[in-house]
C-alpha cells in the first residue's frame, strides 16, 4: 500500500457516495418490461414485487437528501424503456418530489422531470423543517388529493404511487397539525435535539404532530380510493431500517409499543412550553392512533442502508490490503464517548500490519442549553479522537467520521479524516490538548477543526445526494 493514508479513505468514502447514487441503485432493483414495473431489491433475498401498468396512472412522490438522486435513476430507467417502446411507452402522470436546499441539480436532471411531468421543491434550510417544508408538502398533498379525485371518476385507471422516501424526509415533509404552528413545532424540535433525544425518539414525538408523518401519507392515498396502490422505496438513514422512523414512516402505520408511550412522555416532561400552548400538550399526551392495514395496496421496501455502504468500503479497503476489523452498522450512542472508544483500540492494539477499523451508524450530541458551539456528531467524535491519540504523535494512524450526506450538523462539511500531520505545525501538544478540550466542551468542533487543521475537514462542496448515516474509519499503516 504506497498510496497516502488520506487519499485511501478520501478514496474510499467518495467510491461509496459514487456506488449509491440513485442511477446505480435503481438499476439494480428496478426493471420495467412489457407494461410491468418489477421491484426485487437486493437487500432481500427472494423477493419481488410486479405492477401490471397499462391500466395505471404512474404518479411519483417523495422527499428526503436521496430522492432526487433515487427519482432521476428511475426516470432514467423508464426513459431507456420508453425509447425502445415507442408505440407501447410509460408516462407519468403527474409527480411531486421535495428535497433539501442545495441539492445539486444537474440541466439534464431538469429535462427529465420536465418530461415526465414531475414537480421539484426545495426546502429544510440546515436540515430544520421550514416555510418552504410546509408549502412544498401542501402542494405535494393537494396533488395527492386531486389525482384521487381523477381516479374516482375514471373507470378504467387506478392508480400506482410511487414514492422514495430517504433520510431527510422528517423535514421536508412537513404539515403541523392544526392549530399547532411552525415556528412551534420546530421550537420542540430543537429542545428535544439539546436534550439528547435520538432521530428515533425524535420521529416518535414529530409523528404525533403531524398530518403526514406516522402512515399518514399512505393513508390519505388509499383511503380516498380503493384501487390505488402504494409501492414505496426507501433509503434508510436509521439503525436496523425500522420503517415507522425513516423518514418518520409516511407510508407506514405503525404499532404502537410501549417504548413510544414512554418517549413521547419523557419528551413531555423535558420540554419548556409558554403558557397558553396546552392544545401541544394535549396532541402529545394523546396516544390513540389507529394501526390501519391496506393488505395488498401498500408496499415498502428497504432498497438502501448503511450496510450497504460499508459492504461498499470494505471491498475498498481490503484491496488496499488492510486487515478488517468490522465494527458493524449499529454504532450509536454519545459521539464524543464513541470517539474516545475507537481511540482505545488503536492504542491498545500490538500486532503488526497494516489494519483498519470500521463500522457504521449514528451517534448524538447532547447539548447544554448554554451552548452555542458549531459543530457536528463526526466532527466531536473525530475531536475525542485527537484529544485520545495525541500524545501517541504517530503519523500512521489516521480516523476518518464522516455523514453520507455530505453534512455533518449545520456546517458545510460532511466530517473529518484526520492524521496527526493536519494540525498546524505552530502549535504545541499542551495547547492543542487544551484547545480540543475547551471546542469539546462548548461543542465547537467545527471551529476547532477549521482554526487549527482545516486539511481534515471532508467537504463534499454540498449535498451528497446520499443519505445512509456515518462512516466510521481508523487506519493503521504498516
Amino acid at each position: 500500500m504506497s498510496l497516502p493514508l488520506k487519499k485511501c479513505l478520501r478514496d474510499v468514502y467518495f467510491a461509496v457516495i459514487d456506488s449509491l447514487q440513485g442511477e446505480n441503485i435503481i438499476k439494480n432493483c428496478v426493471t420495467i418490461a412489457q407494461n410491468r414495473l418489477i421491484v426485487r431489491p437486493y437487500l432481500i433475498d427472494d423477493q419481488s414485487y410486479d405492477f401490471d401498468l397499462s391500466k395505471r396512472n404512474l404518479l411519483i412522490l417523495g422527499a428526503g437528501k436521496a430522492t432526487l438522486s433515487l427519482t432521476v435513476g428511475f426516470l432514467k430507467v423508464l426513459d431507456s424503456y420508453n425509447s425502445s417502446n415507442l408505440h407501447d411507452s410509460i408516462g407519468v402522470k403527474r409527480g411531486t418530489i421535495i428535497v433539501p436546499f442545495g441539492s445539486h441539480v444537474e440541466t439534464q436532471h431538469h429535462r427529465l422531470l420536465d418530461k415526465y411531468n414531475i414537480e421539484l421543491f426545495f426546502g429544510a434550510k440546515n436540515n430544520l423543517p421550514d416555510q418552504d417544508s410546509v408549502d412544498a408538502t401542501q402542494r405535494l398533498l393537494n396533488m395527492v388529493d386531486e389525482s384521487n379525485e381523477d381516479a374516482n371518476s375514471d373507470n378504467h385507471h387506478s392508480n400506482l404511487y410511487l414514492t422514495f422516501i430517504t433520510g431527510g424526509a422528517s423535514a421536508l415533509l412537513v404539515a403541523p397539525k392544526p392549530p399547532l404552528t411552525l415556528g412551534q413545532k420546530r421550537e420542540i424540535t430543537c429542545q428535544l435535539m439539546k436534550a439528547g433525544f435520538t432521530i428515533n425518539e425524535l420521529n416518535q414525538v414529530r409523528r404525533k404532530l403531524s398530518l403526514v408523518k406516522g402512515g399518514q401519507l399512505a393513508k390519505r392515498i388509499l383511503s380516498k380510493n380503493v384501487e390505488s396502490q402504494v409501492v414505496s422505496l426507501i433509503a434508510s438513514d436509521v439503525i436496523g431500517d425500522p420503517l415507522s422512523i425513516i423518514g418518520s414512516g409516511p407510508t407506514y402505520p405503525p404499532e404502537l409499543h410501549e417504548s413510544t408511550f414512554e418517549v413521547v412522555h419523557r419528551a413531555f416532561q423535558k420540554l419548556s412550553l409558554p403558557d397558553g400552548n396546552s392544545f401541544i400538550s394535549s396532541l402529545l399526551e394523546n396516544q390513540s392512533e389507529e394501526r390501519v392495514s391496506y393488505h395488498d395496496r401498500l408496499h415498502n421496501v428497504v432498497i438502501l442502508n448503511n450496510s450497504l455502504a460499508l459492504k461498499v468500503a470494505r471491498e475498498k479497503i481490503e484491496k488496499l490490503g488492510f486487515r478488517l476489523n468490522d465494527l458493524g452498522s449499529c454504532i450509536q450512542g454519545e459521539a464524543s464517548k464513541l470517539g474516545e472508544k475507537l481511540a482505545e483500540l488503536i492504542k491498545s492494539y500490538d500486532g503488526k500490519g497494516a489494519v483498519c477499523w470500521i463500522g457504521g451508524g449514528e451517534t448524538t450530541v447532547t447539548i447544554g442549553s448554554s451552548s452555542h458551539g458549531r459543530g457536528g456528531r463526526c466532527q466531536e467524535m473525530a475531536l475525542k479522537f485527537l484529544i485520545e491519540t495525541l500524545p501517541l504523535n504517530d503519523q500512521k494512524i489516521i480516523m476518518m467520521a464522516a455523514g453520507t450526506d455530505g453534512q455533518d450538523g449545520p456546517t458545510p462539511v460532511a466530517g473529518v479524516i484526520y492524521q496527526r500531520k493536519d494540525l498546524k505545525p505552530e502549535l504545541s501538544l499542551e495547547y492543542v490538548q487544551e484547545a480540543a478540550l475547551a471546542h469539546i466542551e462548548s461543542h465547537s468542533s467545527y471551529t476547532f477543526w477549521s482554526d487549527h487543521a482545516p486539511d481534515s475537514l471532508l467537504d463534499t462542496n454540498g449535498p451528497t445526494g446520499v443519505n445512509v448515516m456515518d462512516l466510521y474509519c481508523v487506519l493503521r499503516s504498516a
